[in-house]
């Protein structure tokens, strides 16, 4: 039998890191892995990074888990059916409900060949935002309630004292979670310990909520989803990681002065020799590259795929992008094409199965 793993989490919280971590610590057990991705729209970073992994990687792009279930049970019975010990999946990070619209129905009519592991959620360390709306925040709240484990993520990035009160609030917050655990998906700590608990024993049923999916669809719709994949050139060679830095950092200038709020914005750039990701989660943070991302030589000819979510319009999100790609053509001779470009807000979620 395959082990399915969900890891569950607000955007941000550094769902992927963290499965890339846990997946190389399982492959250093012997054990082999795939990895799911998910999104509202296309062109994922993630499964590029899933992929720079040498992870048999299955994508469900164009909506939740949830409302393309049944592509997501075809592409665990797909990556199940190479025999991997341990499959790793990420639902995009606005889900919910995911135990009566994923996991139930995967339990009762899922493929026979998969066992489940008990639903865990990452947190990132720091509180939630004050530009967050009381919509969102409720969001958050409801993907906590739901998990069996709770996991604190970029603990590396608290004191021993912060951590505590951390998990002291947490656990005052959400008396039903069974345990809270500390992890970082870039140091490796108390990734372990979690992988022991999700290899235990596997759940035959799961508690579900009671969801105002009204409220879900608001709160989703505050949020607004740029994915693109741009096509750079120019006569001379660029160091892409300097290139990849100019636009994110001149979008995320153009969007803090617009008043946007910054959910996730994940870049990657690609050329001939290799690629490289990086993100950042608000304003006040800086821009980080992926821990495993290497250096890449100068190339004259690059690409860039955005996948940018933001308290903002969507018009707003691809402007900004247009702009600083604008600006590297006058500043930097480079050249660019916009290959593909999605710019929306969620559609109402409305899921292909639940089970209550």
């Amino acid at each position: 039998m395959t082990r399915l793993v969900f890891l569950g989490g607000f955007l941000g919280a550094g769902k992927t890191t963290l499965l890339l971590r846990a997946a190389s610590m399982l492959q250093g057990r012997g054990l082999q892995v795939g990895f799911v991705t998910n999104d509202q729209g296309r062109d994922l970073v993630d499964t590029a990074r899933g992929a720079s992994a040498k992870l048999p990687v299955a994508e469900v792009a164009g909506g939740c888990f949830c409302c393309r279930w049944s592509e997501l049970a075809g592409a665990l019975e797909t990556l199940a059916d190479r025999g991997p010990d341990v499959i790793l999946a990420e639902p995009v990070g606005s889900c919910t409900d995911l135990a009566a619209t994923v996991l139930r129905p995967l339990l009762v009519q899922g493929p026979a060949n998969l066992d489940l592991a008990p639903l865990s959620v990452l947190v990132s360390t720091n509180n939630a935002s004050a530009h967050r709306s009381a919509k969102v925040e409720w969001l958050q709240d409801q993907q906590v309630r739901e998990c069996h484990w709770l996991l604190l993520g970029k603990a590396d990035r608290l004191s021993p004292a912060d951590r505590e009160a951390r998990r002291t609030e947490l656990a005052a917050l959400y008396p039903g979670v069974s345990r809270i655990l500390p992890v970082s998906g870039r140091t490796g700590e108390g990734v372990d310990d979690w992988l022991d608990l999700v290899l235990g024993r596997p759940v035959d049923d799961v508690e579900v909520l009671d969801i105002d999916y009204r409220t879900y669809a608001e709160a989703e719709a505050e949020l607004g989803w740029l994915n693109a994949a741009c096509e750079l050139r120019s006569s001379q060679s660029h160091n892409p990681s300097q290139i990849a830095e100019t636009v994110e950092g001149r979008m995320a200038d153009r969007l803090a002065a617009e008043g946007v709020e910054l959910a996730h914005f994940k870049l990657l750039v690609r050329t001939s020799t290799g690629a490289r990701a990086g993100s950042r989660v608000s304003h006040a943070e800086s821009w980080e590259w992926d821990p495993d991302s290497p250096l890449l030589s100068d190339s004259g000819a690059m690409e860039l795929v955005v996948n940018l979510r933001a308290l903002g319009a969507p018009d707003v999100l691809r402007d900004a992008l247009v702009e600083a790609l604008s600006n590297l053509q006058a500043e930097y001779g480079i050249r660019w094409y916009m290959t593909r470009c999605e710019a929306f807000r969620p559609l109402a979620p409305k899921p292909e199965i639940r089970i209550a």
